[in-house]
């Protein structure tokens, strides 16, 4: 065998060799994915935090694309534009929602955001699916980022707080001394104000030269508060009880409360009811309103003559009543004495039987009709 031969099959064994442990490292990597279909997302970052390319890219936390390049926004911009490679297979996960306004997503939309393996593991760029009201975000598109979390610069501002928690608890165990003479300084305090306050409950405060005593003092000490406080007590236990009993006597017996209660005539009465308030209502509305003697009594000022004029007539008939109960004139005597009324009687008996008497009588009152008619004459003449 020549040695040209020899060298091609050792180079063709050698190459094979090394094709095999390509094909076994990217079977062994999962990389079977780079078989897949793909598509391109385009987003940008203020500071990518060390974002590499290459990283992978997860949907939800499941790995759907890679990181394949990075580079600084063109123009004015601030910002670090990095390109994903996503498997078209996710791309329904994927949505944009329609923006709230020019300057705002909605918060259904699908957000990618740049997170850590671990407290200081490798970078990768983290997605969320989007709403299912959404549409998906095409071949090309920019889709919406949110800042990472800086876990370096919280670790640091945590250790700053820290070391000044630190430093003030320092400056307050050289106020208070160790932990053994704060505890006894506290311990002291305490014993100190609970003998203040059972002095001040005891022989109470002096004000303006007065000594007052408070509630507790007199709970404590006066034994009369103690009689009033059990006799109230006391008295409000009878009075529950007789509640009680007036309540047991209402839902047992047969009255005008059981009967609004429990009774089935309890709605008519107090329909009933109704129907005599709005009455009364609207008769002392007519009362108010219409002409009348008692709308004159009530609302009209001139009314109260009348009043005084009934009280007059009144206090006369009383007058009257005396003097003829109690008087001497004739009236009295002719309602009092009986002897006056027999002789009266007598007189007009009399009368009648004497035929001159009667005749002499009669004569006088013709005479007097006769005067009555002449003077009526003379004053109508002209």
């Amino acid at each position: 065998m020549s040695k040209a031969k020899r060298n091609r099959r050792v180079g063709l064994f050698i190459l094979s060799l090394i094709l095999g442990l390509g094909l076994l490292l990217f079977l062994l990597g999962g990389s079977t994915k780079l078989l897949e279909a793909r598509y391109t997302l385009y987003a940008s970052w203020a500071d990518v935090k060390g974002l590499k390319e290459g990283a992978t890219v997860r949907l939800a936390g499941w790995d759907v694309g890679e990181v394949v390049h990075i580079e600084f926004a063109e123009g004015t911009a601030r910002r670090l534009s990095v390109t994903l490679s996503i498997e078209t297979k996710y791309q329904s996960k994927i949505r944009q929602c329609p923006s709230i306004d020019d300057q705002n997503m909605s918060s259904e939309s699908s957000m990618a955001r740049i997170d850590t393996v671990g407290v200081l593991g490798d970078k990768y760029v983290s997605l969320t699916m989007g709403g299912l009201d959404c549409i998906p975000i095409e071949d090309g598109q920019t889709i919406q980022t949110a800042e990472s979390i800086d876990i370096v610069q919280y670790t640091q501002t945590v250790t700053e707080i820290l070391g000044t928690v630190d430093s003030i608890a320092n400056k307050v165990d050289g106020i208070l001394g160790s932990d053994d003479e704060a505890g006894q300084a506290s311990l002291a305090r305490s014993f100190r104000h609970f003998e203040e306050i059972t002095l001040a409950i005891k022989d109470g405060q002096l004000e303006n030269g007065q000594q007052k005593l408070g509630l507790l003092h007199a709970l404590i000490y006066d034994d009369t508060l103690r009689q009033r406080v059990d006799g109230t007590l006391k008295n409000i236990e009878s009075s529950s009880a007789s509640m009680r009993d007036s309540i047991d006597e209402i839902k047992s017996g047969d009255g005008l409360m059981h009967e609004l209660i429990y009774g089935q005539e309890g709605a008519r009465l107090a329909s009933d009811l109704r129907g005599v308030s709005k009455a009364m209502t609207a008769l002392l509305s007519h009362i108010e309103n219409e002409e009348s003697m008692l709308n004159s009594l009530i609302y009209d000022p001139e009314s109260k003559q009348i009043v005084t004029n009934i009280k007059e007539a009144s206090g006369q008939l009383v007058r009257i009543s005396n003097e003829l109960e109690n008087g001497a004139g004739s009236a009295a005597l002719f309602l009092r004495d009986p002897v006056l009324y027999e002789e009266i009687r007598t007189l007009v008996g009399g009368a009648q039987r004497n035929k001159l008497l009667r005749a002499y009588i009669r004569k006088a009152i013709e005479e007097a009709e006769t005067q009555s008619a002449d003077s009526f004459d003379t004053e109508e003449q002209p």
